[in-house]
């Protein structure tokens, strides 16, 4: 059962044969957690965690799953999506594979969590049996199907990585923005206040006053808090601010430097900063969608749980039309007009008289 610079994790079941197992390679961190075991379900949860990862996936989350032909779908799948849901709450970035032979489980919580399903061949036979669920497809080449292993019906499914980050193409924004320094403020402040606004008033029209007063401040904007260039990375938080990132910017000059105490200075005010600004950001979302209406409220939660604004049908076009969303329009037009085929044509003259209105 052991392979060279592999872990297993198994987890077997009450009688001779069957279970299910993974193996991780030794170099990567990876706990089993062995809270989410259900004792009547053949579940298997893994949470991995790299020393370097992208600042957007903090965890990765593996699941392997059998699920019996004759198997209750509503367990499994709520069994699923709670375990899901309670490593989401404490790892809200994480990426997770649910993967395993799935046999008949009736998946549509799982498509609308939202978690893609990205095997699109028969692994036994004709019949999609083995699958993968996942909301980081992006990092993976579709699945190739290959042959089964020993003395297995079903065909084995394989995953590879694309070897690149998945937001490779988003790099970074420039942005203009005036300068925040206090004593640039302050010298701005002395300059407006010093203005001889005698001439403001000796204009006739409020198109030429307006006009002269916007030259004014805007004037003495560019010379005392001119516009300067700051480099956004579109990967950011949306609470992250200029503050912050001059923290993290210390931080990281003084681990490089190998200065440990100034290190853990700026890294303890960075996640203090960060706890802040987080808690500080939601507080103010939440409390504009107290006023706003259902809809809206609606799409910034699912905004906030990380859920993807994919079609509500996505699941259904997966399902029966493997993804292709023309088919799935074409079928759906065909369902339609097999409905009324057996129907009468309407009489053109019939109806033409129907609306003739008397003198």
């Amino acid at each position: 059962m052991n392979i060279d610079g592999f872990c297993l994790y198994r987890k077997d079941r009450n009688r001779q044969g069957g279970g299910v197992a993974c193996y991780v390679r030794a170099e990567f961190p990876c706990t089993r957690l062995q809270s989410f075991d259900a004792p009547s379900l053949e579940t298997l949860w893994l949470l991995l965690r790299s020393p370097r990862m992208p600042r957007w996936l903090s965890h990765i989350i593996i699941a392997v799953i059998y699920h019996p032909p004759n198997g209750n779908s509503h367990e499994m799948t709520e069994h699923i999506i709670n375990c899901a849901d309670e490593i989401t709450r404490a790892h809200p970035n994480a990426g997770m594979l649910v993967v395993g032979d799935f046999n008949r489980l009736r998946d549509g919580p799982l498509r609308n969590y939202p978690l893609r399903q990205v095997v699109r061949g028969g692994t036994r036979k004709d019949s999609v049996l083995d699958k993968i669920y996942t909301n980081i497809s992006d990092w993976y080449n579709s699945p190739l199907i290959i042959l089964q292993i020993g003395l297995s019906d079903h065909n084995a499914v394989v995953m590879h990585p694309t070897g690149r980050g998945v937001r490779c193409d988003v790099d970074h924004k420039v942005e203009w923005i005036r300068s925040q320094n206090p004593s640039d403020k302050a010298m701005f402040a002395y300059a407006l206040h010093r203005v001889n606004w005698t001439q403001l008033y000796q204009l006739a029209s409020c198109e030429e006053m307006a006009s002269l007063f916007y030259s004014i401040v805007l004037s003495l904007m560019d010379k005392y808090l001119p516009l300067r260039p700051r480099c956004r990375n579109l990967n950011d938080k949306p609470w992250v601010t200029e503050e912050f990132r001059r923290v993290i910017r210390r931080r990281q000059h003084a681990w490089v430097h190998c200065k440990i105490t100034k290190y853990r200075q700026y890294r303890n005010q960075a996640l203090r900063l960060a706890k802040t600004l987080r808690q500080r950001y939601y507080d103010a979302k939440l409390k504009r969608l107290r006023q706003s209406d259902n809809r809206n409220w609606w799409r910034q939660m699912k905004r906030f749980t990380g859920q993807s604004n994919l079609c509500v049908l996505s699941g259904l076009v997966n399902s029966v039309a493997e993804g292709d969303y023309s088919l799935f329009v074409k079928m759906f037009n065909e369902s339609f007009q097999h409905v009324s085929e057996d129907l009468q044509p309407v009489c053109q003259e019939c109806l033409a008289d129907s609306f003739v209105v008397p003198d």
